[in-house]
């Protein structure tokens, strides 16, 4: 999952935490996170050595610092129609119709700058 796939998914910013930071940017390197939060094991074939716990909190910041900018994003998913129901409504109605549907909301939750 992307960066902004799991910020779109992640229901509360309080759920996002140091283990999500390591799978988004260190999601090819191998490791054991203890229970607080320290790294037991770090083993990585990419050019990313270890991260420092300092390095991991400023990049669970900036994790939650960009959740926020997403709302916008959670709150049209929520509205969206199921694709199923996109689909049925373009047959049923025609692609403008359809485009109308997704505006609407797209108007609703207007992407943040």
């Amino acid at each position: 999952m992307d960066r902004k796939e799991f910020l779109i998914n992640s229901f509360n910013i309080e759920s996002i935490n140091i283990s999500d930071v390591l799978s988004i940017e260190y999601k090819y390197s191998l490791y054991r996170m203890e229970s607080d939060n320290s790294i037991s094991f770090w083993h990585s074939d990419n050019a990313k050595s270890q991260p420092s716990a300092e390095e991991l909190n400023t990049l669970l910041e900036g994790l939650k610092s960009d959740w926020s900018k997403l709302q916008y994003a959670r709150d049209r998913k929520r509205e969206y129609p199921t694709f199923d129901t996109q689909l049925d409504n373009i047959y049923h109605n025609g692609i403008e119709a359809w485009k109308s549907n997704i505006l609407a909301i797209k108007t609703k939750y207007p992407k943040s700058e």
